[in-house]
Order: C-alpha cells, then structure tokens, then sequence
C-alpha cells in the first residue's frame, strides 16, 4: 500500500484574492490544527495579475504548499493541477473567496470518515447572492442538471468537496473550468460511489470581487453537450 504523509489535503484555488488570501489560509490551518488532523493545504495561484501571488508566498510552510499556474485556463484546471500534488489519503478542494466558513471544510471531512462514504460535499442552505447568481444557480440545479444527467445533487458546484484517494483517481476527471464539478458527480454516480452532503451556509463576499461571469454558462452548455455526444470525459 502506498504511504501518504497527510490525511487530508484541500486544494485552494486563488484567482485574483489577494483582500482574501491571508484570511483564508490562516482560518482553514488554525482549524485543522486545532482538531488535530494531519493536513495539507495547497494553494493555487491560478494566473493572478494581482497581489496573491505575494502573498502566497509569504504564508509557505511544511503545511501550506504553494503552486504557481502562470495562466489561466479555467477553475477546473487550477484544480487538477494543485491535485497533482496532494499527498493526502483524503484529497479534494474549497473556494478561495471566503464565502464559506472554514468549519465547512472540517464538518465534510469528519462525515466522510464517520460514514465511510466515497465522496462527501457541501450543500448551501441560504445564498446571500444577487439575482443573477442566483438565477444561474438555480436554472443550473433545478432544471438543466436533472433534465439531462438525472438528480446527482441538489446543489452540484457546492464546496467543499473532498473524496478518497482511490475514488479520485478512479474518476480521472478532466475538466479545465467550472464543469468539473458536475463531472466529478456524473462520473461518481455511474461508479456507483457513496456520496454524502453536509448543509452549510455561503455569505456574501465581504472583499474583492466575484470572478462568476456570463460566460461561464456558456461553459457549460458547451460541456454538456461535449459530455453527453463525444469521449472527451471518459475514463
């Protein structure tokens, strides 16, 4: 059996957080180290043109891993590449935008072991979004998702996520931008593997600003079509 050196290691994309960075690093390490859980954070710098990067580099230790993604290419693809490095029996990834309390993380990781499931993942409860977010999520969760994948989850981009060593590389997920949440979850379900949800509830963001654009759905029909009328997700 292969040694690993963590228990858990939670991926953070970054993506132009510097007002964020500092809290959310700080926040996620003094809780894991508080519950005694031997933890690795690795964090993205995903092609930041802002202060993160400094800030990163500032916040390294034997516990916060830092990875430097020159460009980028997509939310999925800052993700993939911190997992390349994860070292953790338990592997998976949180937002980098402080929208949701550091207590998530540790509440997802303690179901997973408690239940012994696969994966377990955070579901919001209440959305202090505007309108459009809103909107979007909602259409995506309630009609779009369920019309053509089936109910996989009520609430599919909910985060945390985080999953077995052996269920992530069984997935060999690829996505390179938003959508690989719901290909994580598509694929899950047709490996049959247990999933479990944790309620938690998503603030607004009190600093910097969203990166949720227009396009990202666009993104997503592009993939759903991909998903379901080509090979470019399989296994």
């Amino acid at each position: 059996m292969r040694y690993m050196k963590y228990d858990l290691s939670v991926v953070i994309p970054f993506y132009n957080e510097e007002d964020n960075v500092k809290d959310v690093i700080l926040l996620h390490s003094n809780l894991l180290k508080k519950h005694k859980i031997n933890y690795e954070i690795i964090a993205i710098n995903n092609g930041s043109r802002d202060k993160t990067g400094e800030i990163l580099d500032k916040l390294r230790n034997d516990r916060v891993k830092v990875v430097t993604v020159h460009k980028n290419i997509g939310y999925g693809n800052g993700l993939l590449q911190g997992l390349k490095h994860a070292k953790g029996e338990v592997v998976g990834w949180t937002g980098g935008d402080n929208e949701i309390p550091a207590t998530a993380l540790l509440s997802v990781y303690k179901k997973l072991i408690k239940e012994n499931l696969d994966i377990c993942k955070v579901t919001r409860t209440a959305r202090e979004y505007n309108f459009y977010r809103k909107f979007v999520s909602a259409s995506y969760n309630y009609f779009v998702c369920p019309l053509i994948f089936g109910g996989i989850s009520r609430d599919i981009n909910g985060y945390p996520k985080l999953m077995k060593r052996g269920c992530y590389e069984s997935l060999k997920l690829r996505a390179l931008d938003s959508f690989i949440d719901t290909e994580l979850l598509v694929k899950a379900r047709k490996k049959n593997f247990k999933v479990g949800e944790v309620q938690s509830i998503y603030s607004k963001r009190k600093k910097g600003k969203s990166n949720v654009k227009f396009y990202i759905v666009l993104e997503f029909i592009k993939n759903i079509i991909l998903f379901k009328l080509t090979k470019k997700f399989d296994n």
